[in-house]
């Protein structure tokens, strides 16, 4: 990471590049296949997830439904403005790009070298490669070994079918993680107090945790984890609209909440 903050929770961990073996969505796919009638649905929303798609957007098959609708990236990343942010689940990098536009730097994570070689093209659609290390790792494994003034949380929600349920359950296995979120939130914390220990902190101070999940999460369930988990610490939850239809969640804790919201 060079001379940026952070730099020594990394080590010799490194980004990918290159550009080889990334699955492109074909919108003349023979539409009799029902798989690609899923796909078909998430075409059509192509310039909500990148309103730059047409200019090199690179995504896989599960780009298609778990990466963040720009303008709720852009919202979300406005809201956890600091010195160095860890984007936890990075994807086709879409939560990435957005907090390199409001974060000093960004240590974007994911377990897949692919999905990494597809982030980092769309960071450079953007313009914003520069301000992101981009690390394959699995971020539980890693996230002892990180210290940020930011972390930021789309876990996995398991695929379009979580919408086919009432309600997303968070414990005791969150996406198929394996953990809940609660072991999850700990981890993310574990890495904000860490900068406590570091003189390079961010000029302005503000550090937190940003998690985003499902619309149907069981709200009275978040409520006790983060409770459980913030203790004494302010947290906030937030709908995030798209064209006037809830898409999902944010939970956000730290210097991150709005004081006039209700918690």
């Amino acid at each position: 990471m060079g001379g940026s903050p952070g730099a020594a929770a990394l080590g010799a961990a490194g980004g990918v590049e290159g550009l080889e073996g990334e699955t492109d969505c074909d919108p003349a796919a023979d539409t009799r296949d029902a798989g690609f009638m899923v796909m078909k649905k998430y075409w059509y929303q192509r310039f909500s997830l990148f309103s730059r798609f047409n200019d090199g957007i690179r995504m896989d098959e599960e780009a298609w439904y778990s990466v963040t609708p720009e303008a709720i990236a852009n919202h979300q990343a406005s809201r956890c403005a600091c010195g160095v942010a860890v984007d936890a689940f990075a994807g086709a990098g879409g939560n990435s790009i957005a907090l390199a536009r409001t974060c000093g730097h960004v240590v974007a994570v994911d377990t897949s070298e692919q999905r990494l070689r597809l982030a980092k093209a769309n960071a450079m659609v953007y313009g914003r490669a520069g301000a992101i290390d981009f690390v394959c790792a699995d971020f539980l494994r890693l996230a002892p070994h990180l210290w940020a003034d930011a972390v930021f949380l789309s876990p996995p929600w398991g695929g379009p079918s979580y919408s086919s349920h009432d309600t997303f359950s968070l414990e005791p296995d969150l996406g198929g993680m394996g953990i809940g979120l609660g072991e999850l939130l700990e981890h993310a914390l574990g890495i904000v107090a860490r900068r406590k220990d570091r003189a390079s902190q961010s000029e302005h101070g503000n550090a937190g945790i940003g998690c985003f999940l499902p619309r149907n999460t069981d709200v009275e369930q978040l409520q006790g984890i983060a409770k459980r988990q913030f203790q004494s610490q302010e947290f906030e939850l937030e709908q995030n609209l798209l064209n006037g239809k809830i898409k999902g969640l944010t939970l956000y804790c730290g210097s991150f909440c709005d004081p006039k919201q209700n918690r």
